[in-house]
C-alpha cells in the first residue's frame, strides 16, 4: 500500500492483510473481502461520523426514489428550485395526499413569494460528477407536494405529489460500502486490518483460544484509538478555540 495515500480501497486493505498472514494465493480473497465489508460497515455505523450526499431521480410513474445501497438513515432531504435549496418535511401518515395537512399553493409559488431566510440547514460537502461541492445551504421547507415518507422494507422514498425537477438531494448516514466498492480513510485502516486478523481466526479450530482473544483485544485497541481520533478537535476547531481566547490587549 502506498503510505502517502489518504484513502485506500477495500481490496487494497484486504490484500495487505492476506500478505501479512503469509497467504501467497488469492484463492480466499472473496472470503476476506466479505469479512472486510462486514467489518468496515460496523466501524462506519457505530464508530465513525460518515455523512454522504446523493442526487436521486424520482420515478414519475410511482412518485418514488430508490435509496442508495449504502443508506443507513437520513439526515436531510432537499430539492433545488431555480438555484435555491429547500428542505422537505417528513410525513409518516402518507398513504394518499391529505389536503388538510398540505399547503394549497404550489411549491414554486411559495418560493417566489418568500424571499426571507428564517433558519436553514447545511448539507455536507461532497462530490458530484467529479466536482467537489463544499456545501449546500437548504432553507426550511415542507411545502405543498414536497412531503416524503421512507419505506425501509422496499428501501424507497415515497413522495406526496410531484417533486420539482424530478430530483431530490439526500444527505444520509452511510455504511461506507457502495455498489462500486469502498474507499477507506487512512485513519480507519489499522482498525479494519485488526478486525480482519481477528475474524479470520475466530472460527478456526486449529487456533488456540488465547490467540483469538489476543487478536480481539488488538482490534479493541485500534477501535479505541479510532474513537479518540473521531472525537478529537479538527484543526479549524482548534484554531477557532485558540483565537477566541486570545486577548487584544497590548503585551508588556
Amino acid at each position: 500500500m502506498n503510505a502517502v495515500n489518504s484513502w485506500l480501497s477495500l481490496m487494497q486493505v484486504t490484500k495487505s492483510v492476506m500478505n501479512e498472514k503469509g497467504e501467497k494465493s488469492l484463492a480466499n480473497i472473496e472470503r476476506y473481502l466479505q469479512m472486510a465489508i462486514e467489518g468496515y460497515s460496523d466501524i462506519q455505523i457505530f464508530e465513525m461520523n460518515t455523512i454522504d450526499v446523493a442526487y436521486l431521480k424520482v420515478n414519475k410513474d410511482t412518485n418514488t426514489a430508490l435509496l442508495p445501497p449504502d443508506f443507513i438513515t437520513m439526515t436531510k432531504i432537499g430539492v433545488n428550485i431555480r438555484g435555491r435549496m429547500w428542505t422537505l418535511t417528513l410525513n409518516n401518515d402518507i398513504i394518499l395526499p391529505k389536503p388538510e395537512t398540505i399547503c394549497s399553493e404550489p411549491i414554486t409559488s411559495v418560493v417566489d413569494n418568500d424571499t426571507t431566510i428564517d433558519g436553514g440547514y447545511l448539507f455536507a460537502p461532497h462530490f458530484r460528477s467529479g466536482r467537489y461541492i463544499e456545501t449546500l445551504y437548504g432553507m426550511g421547507g415542507g411545502f405543498n407536494v414536497a412531503y416524503y415518507r421512507i419505506d425501509m422494507n422496499t428501501r424507497t422514498i415515497h413522495f406526496d405529489g410531484n417533486v420539482p425537477n424530478d430530483e431530490i438531494i439526500l444527505e444520509y448516514k452511510s455504511s461506507g460500502v457502495k455498489a462500486g466498492g469502498a474507499m477507506i480513510p487512512r485513519q480507519a485502516v489499522p482498525a479494519l486490518k485488526a478486525y480482519l486478523h481477528w475474524k479470520s481466526l475466530e472460527y478456526d479450530t486449529r487456533i488456540n483460544m488465547n490467540e483469538k482473544v489476543r487478536k480481539e483485544q488488538l482490534y479493541g485497541t485500534e477501535l479505541y484509538k479510532l474513537k479518540l481520533l473521531e472525537c478529537s478537535f479538527t484543526i479549524d476547531e482548534y484554531l477557532d478555540n485558540s483565537y477566541s481566547t486570545m486577548s487584544q490587549a497590548p503585551k508588556r
